[in-house]
């Protein structure tokens, strides 16, 4: 699937900011209310789509961190790919910078999810 860069990101970067001081704060705590939250479908019904794809990355690399099996209902969102790059670091497009592969799947370009604070 494919997404057009006309995405509501409207205080993303707020967002994700929110987002990585949760996973700091608390890994697992970060999985268990993004799950029972429902946070990820509910990005995509408003048609936030890089908040549900950023999302639903970060809870996949620590459920695979922690051996905690993968929602296999996310498998669909699994599947977004945005049309046009998106670079969320400061070091904005640097081509010797080794991006996140797990990001990079879905066109995101994104160094770390534990960066900003």
């Amino acid at each position: 699937m494919s997404y057009d860069m006309n995405i509501t990101t409207n205080n993303f970067y707020l967002f994700r900011s929110m987002i990585q001081h949760k996973i700091r704060s608390s890994e697992l705590k970060f999985i268990q209310e993004f799950v029972s939250e429902n946070y990820i479908e509910n990005y995509f019904e408003k048609g936030e789509y890089l908040k549900c794809v950023y999302s639903l990355v970060c809870l996949d690399m620590l459920c695979e961190k922690y051996e905690i099996p993968l929602c296999v209902e996310y498998n669909y969102y699994r599947q977004i790919v945005f049309e046009e790059p998106i670079y969320l670091s400061q070091s904005h497009k640097l081509e010797n910078y080794d991006y996140m592969p797990e990001f990079k799947r879905h066109n995101i370009y994104e160094i770390s999810i534990y960066d900003v604070c």
